[in-house]
């Protein structure tokens, strides 16, 4: 059996008893301004482009990530912009920290992400398997070519052409309830707890959130807390993965 399938399989029977119980929301608030944004400060462009807040809640199953935004790539003012993918960093969180709201984090200094969640697609990427890591991410440089300002170098979606790249099957998914563009809406990811285990998220550490439009005129990033494991799912884990390992050796 393939050792990159092996992984998330391995961790997917003991994910629920890990993360059972454990449904307090984290609210990430919008300070990351990020770098390239030409002086308007948080926001790009008018009110259309609001990220309000981000909020994180570990489930039985499911980390769901709530996202509250005016955005709608349907609303008038929209310029040709489209929904952003979720990046996800399950080693902790490393933005550029040298100025106040991130100014100098962008792609090419800040979190380098080993997941992505494909928001029109609804398939979950393994970020870590592909060839070239920046040929995996489009930025908005490259997934915007509409005219005017907007919010430079900042990571936007995944370039699911981009060879290596895997693609991860399970239960991860996401709703759209967008707002007319002028009052928020939602977008509500539901990511696999088994996938995050399996990719390497541990309870000593935190996980990174990172969200956009494909303009990047308002970028919301931050970290969540992992809840604690109990031993004894820890060890079922370890024991799961063992037995699996050897199964595929024979």
């Amino acid at each position: 059996m393939n050792t990159s399938i092996l992984k998330y399989i391995a961790a997917g029977g003991l994910a629920t008893a890990m993360y059972a119980g454990a449904a307090s929301a984290v609210v990430i608030q919008d300070v990351y301004y990020g770098a390239e944004d030409h002086g308007f400060g948080d926001r790009v462009g008018g009110d259309l482009f609001e990220v309000d807040n981000m909020s994180a809640v570990w489930g039985d199953e499911f980390l769901t990530i709530i996202i509250t935004t005016n955005y709608n790539p349907s609303a008038a003012g929209a310029g040709g912009t489209d929904w952003g993918d979720l990046f996800i960093s399950v080693n902790g969180w490393n933005p550029n920290t040298s100025e106040p709201n991130y100014l100098a984090d962008d792609y090419s200094t800040g979190e380098v992400w080993e997941l992505v969640f494909d928001t029109d697609g609804g398939v979950l990427y393994d970020l870590t398997t592909a060839f070239d890591y920046d040929d995996a991410i489009l930025i908005s440089d490259e997934a915007y070519t509409g005219s005017g300002t907007f919010r430079n170098n900042q990571e936007v979606q995944v370039n699911s052409a981009s060879a290596g790249l895997t693609s991860i099957a399970d239960k991860s998914k996401v709703t759209l309830a967008p707002g007319p563009g002028i009052t928020s809406g939602t977008i509500t990811y539901e990511i696999d707890i088994a996938t995050l285990l399996a990719a390497g998220v541990n309870a000593s550490s935190t996980i990174g959130l990172h969200w956009t439009m494909t303009c990047a005129n308002d970028v919301i990033e931050g970290e969540v807390p992992v809840p604690e494991p109990t031993v004894l799912a820890l060890l079922g884990v370890g024991l799961l993965g063992l037995r699996l390992a050897r199964s595929a050796r024979r």
